[in-house]
């Protein structure tokens, strides 16, 4: 028979306590990963939120800017200048909580924003026109002549007096200038400024000719001028849709990348600012990079929800740092996915080994042997689990002692503190030696109802009864009791997994 032994512990088959017990595991992991997913989820929609309801003031201020310049025009020009209703902005954006509400509020003051200032720009362009045209003849066009009357002291012979060519060529300029003011109106809200700007310059110039030819000239042009600033209008109408929609996307990340790249497209939309070329693919790399993360920051929280099921230190260390990645942008490890998966192993090696020597701890009560009432021990390698036998001398006792590769199990007769190695008696070494003969057959029997468990136990080291002292341990100091201990840790455990 042997003494002291080290087993090699393996689970081999699906018992139905270890079913039980890698359930428990497997829930835990499964609520861990759960509430963080919900953690996440919570903090990128408050996130996304926030810049949508940003979004939604920044919209709600332009628009009573826009309510508050047609106002100022109106009083300024009374019926001269006609009304134009912005229509109310919300006022309770705190409490907007739905997205879709919210990018439907958006694209609606977006909207509303955008026709309050086109038409805005379309109506003044049309009251300066109409304030020029009935200056008459004191109308003066960049680079024009004064026009000159015709003078009532040298009527042409034999034709109409002066008085008559004046009223007439002033009835002309009239229809002309009515003409002018009508091509103008045709003006589209989605003209650009500098578009306005050119084809209030050209009518002017048009009304201000004096001669015939030049006035048809100018008036073709103005119509080239026309049609071009409203196929550019419409142009943008199109590409400041396209944007807004670019700028939807971005709105929904978070990162100082897709804020300015926002902001730069808000400077196109609100300031009439160039559109970089390039704005298209800057879109797709910022969304394409953060989908990226994204799919990487879902699979950190796996790892972060596996470590999260255990307790261990290690584990606890490593979820912090992946932590630190998800929630504050800091690196990620390079062999981040290697020391979960060891750390994880550890763990569960180190759970499967505890859960064996539970099986065999049952065992040897089946067989009479108790776990100790409790025990402190000053030893660095203190038992995991001490029994004694009711029948066994009073300072003997069986350590189960786990090593340090996690699978194995270190089983031996140990008797607390006095004599050992050559200063022991003859009658202490017949006593150690009967000690642990009884030991061998009660653990064989052990061993033999475990593997009925499912719970392989290889010897891989024996040391023969008798042959060398019985390993003596620091004298115990009773304690509350470890077995209770450790059965309150694995139910704080399962408690803490399903929480």
């Amino acid at each position: 028979m042997s003494g002291g032994k080290v087993i090699q512990l393996t689970i081999y088959t699906a018992s139905a306590g270890f079913l039980v017990f890698a359930a428990a595991y497997k829930a835990g992991q499964a609520v861990r990963r759960a509430q963080l997913d919900r953690q996440r989820r919570r903090r990128e929609e408050e996130k996304s939120r926030a810049r949508l309801r940003a979004r939604v003031g920044a919209l709600s201020r332009q628009l009573r800017e826009a309510a508050e310049q047609w106002r100022e025009a109106g009083e300024r020009h009374g019926d001269a200048f006609p009304a134009w209703h912005c229509g109310e902005a919300p006022t309770e954006i705190a409490t907007m909580e739905d997205f879709d509400a919210l990018e439907a509020t958006i694209s609606d003051l977006a909207a509303r924003v955008a026709k309050a200032r086109s038409e805005y720009a379309r109506q003044s362009t049309l009251f300066k026109m109409r304030a020029s045209l009935q200056a008459g003849s004191q109308l003066k066009a960049p680079g024009a002549a004064e026009i000159e009357s015709p003078s009532p002291e040298s009527p042409s012979p034999g034709g109409p007096s002066n008085e008559e060519a004046a009223e007439r060529a002033e009835r002309e300029r009239q229809l002309f200038a009515e003409e002018v003011s009508r091509l103008v109106e045709t003006l589209e809200a989605d003209a650009s400024r500098g578009d306005r700007t050119a084809v209030e310059q050209r009518a002017l110039e048009a009304v201000a000719s004096v001669q015939g030819s030049r006035r048809r000239a100018l008036l073709a042009q103005l119509h080239l001028d026309v049609r071009r600033a409203n196929e550019a209008g419409r142009e943008r109408r199109r590409a400041v849709e396209e944007v807004e929609g670019w700028r939807s996307r971005l709105l929904a990340l978070e990162g100082p990348e897709a804020e300015a790249l926002e902001e730069e497209l808000r400077r196109f939309v609100d300031e009439d600012a160039p559109l970089p070329s390039d704005a298209a693919q800057r879109v797709e790399d910022v969304v394409a990079r953060h989908a990226a993360r994204r799919s990487v920051v879902e699979e950190v929280e796996g790892w972060r929800s596996r470590l999260l099921a255990l307790e261990a230190p290690e584990a606890e260390a490593l979820e912090r740092e992946l932590g630190r990645f998800v929630e504050e942008d800091a690196p990620l490890p390079s062999d981040a996915a290697q020391r979960v998966e060891e750390v994880v192993a550890r763990a569960r090696e180190a759970a499967e080994r505890e859960y064996a020597v539970g099986v065999i701890t049952e065992e040897l009560e089946n067989l009479g042997y108790e776990v100790e009432a409790g025990f402190e021990t000053a030893s660095a390698d203190a038992p995991d689990v001490l029994l004694r036998k009711p029948d066994m001398e009073e300072d003997y006792h069986v350590s189960l002692r786990g090593r340090a590769d996690a699978s194995s199990l270190d089983a031996r007769v140990v008797r607390e503190g006095g004599e050992s190695g050559a200063g022991r008696s003859e009658a202490r070494a017949r006593t150690d030696g009967e000690m642990e003969r009884v030991w061998c057959g009660d653990f064989a029997a052990a061993l033999a109802a475990a593997e009925r468990r499912g719970v392989h136990g290889r010897v891989v080291e024996r040391e023969e009864a008798g042959r060398t002292p019985v390993r003596t341990i620091a004298p115990l100091k009773k304690t509350p009791s470890r077995r209770r201990r450790r059965r309150r840790t694995g139910q704080r455990q399962l408690r803490a997994d399903q929480s």
